[in-house]
């Protein structure tokens, strides 16, 4: 209590003699003094807001494309989805050729040519897989993938298309037969090899069709109209003969019976020739029979001997 009343007594002291700026000043600095100790501090990071150290993209990056190539590696060893042979899927190249308008002509052709059965055959057996590829065709394509192979695969992916050169294309699996048809294919310029109905517009095959029967249809009225020529100039040519004839009896008679007599000789010329060919041809028998036998007959005078 009496400290109390001393320091009130020192405070209205000072306050009396010096104003109120000198009571307030101690204040102040206590204030100052804590803001300077305050900031000086270095704040403690709280655990659950704590930033964890941030990842490379590059090496984000470079793992996926890893894990891309190694998958692809698998699908060529015929692992994975590679073995399933049956249906449209999502191209398993993902290489240089690939694009994704080319995936769309793809996935069309499939439907069109086999309904994407890989192990499809034509009738004869001459196209095969879901591309319907002859032999010739996917031989090349192997040639044509074996660089590319090579830098990717190195010498086990050039012991695969050897492999694949010696085996009929329905056996393929189904990332070989998809990389061959994109090697083929090479950004449309190999287009030629399958039907123009998954890469034409509509309007295309519309403008394809018309234009097509209309060449038709001028074509078969340019051979009536031949045919129609000929029969008029034949009929021309009968009207002419017969007025001749009726004009001239006797001269009409002497020459039916002149053509009448050249036929006769010229159906006997060819029963002649007829007649001649079989003869020559019975002789030609006879001598090869008789060649036969003699050949016969020194062999086996030559096995006797050698007894």
């Amino acid at each position: 209590m009496f400290s109390r009343l001393q320091s009130a007594t020192v405070a209205l002291f000072t306050l009396g003699a010096f104003g109120l700026g000198a009571v307030l000043a101690p204040v102040a600095a206590a204030a100052e003094a804590d803001s300077a100790t305050t900031s000086n501090v270095t704040p403690v990071p709280n655990s659950d807001t704590a930033e964890t150290p941030a990842v490379s993209s590059q090496n984000v990056s470079r793992t996926a494309q890893t894990s891309a190539i190694e998958r692809e590696r698998n699908y060529a060893r015929g692992l994975g989805l590679s073995k399933d042979r049956y249906g449209i899927r999502p191209s398993l190249y993902r290489g240089s050729w690939f694009s994704a308008k080319a995936e769309k002509h793809r996935i069309c052709i499939a439907k069109r040519e086999s309904h994407g059965n890989y192990k499809a055959r034509s009738s004869g057996g001459v196209y095969q897989g879901a591309y319907q590829m002859n032999r010739g065709l996917a031989r090349g394509a192997t040639w044509m993938m074996q660089p590319a192979v090579r830098k990717q695969f190195g010498d086990e992916g050039v012991r695969i298309l050897v492999k694949l050169r010696k085996t009929p294309v329905v056996q393929w699996n189904r990332y070989w037969q998809d990389r061959a048809f994109f090697t083929i294919w090479r950004d449309g310029r190999g287009k030629s090899h399958w039907s123009g109905l998954c890469w034409k517009s509509p309007a295309q095959i519309k403008a394809e069709k018309v234009a097509k029967a209309k060449a038709v249809a001028k074509a078969k009225a340019q051979a009536k109209a031949v045919a129609k020529a000929k029969a008029q100039a034949k009929a021309k040519a009968k009207a002419k003969k017969e007025a001749w004839a009726k004009a001239h009896p006797k001269a009409a008679a002497k020459a039916e019976a002149a053509a009448k007599k050249k036929a006769e000789a010229k159906k006997k010329s060819s029963a002649k020739k007829k007649v001649e060919a079989k003869k020559k041809s019975a002789a030609k028998k006879k001598a090869e029979a008789k060649k036969k036998a003699a050949a016969k007959k020194k062999a086996a005078a030559k096995k006797n001997q050698n007894r």
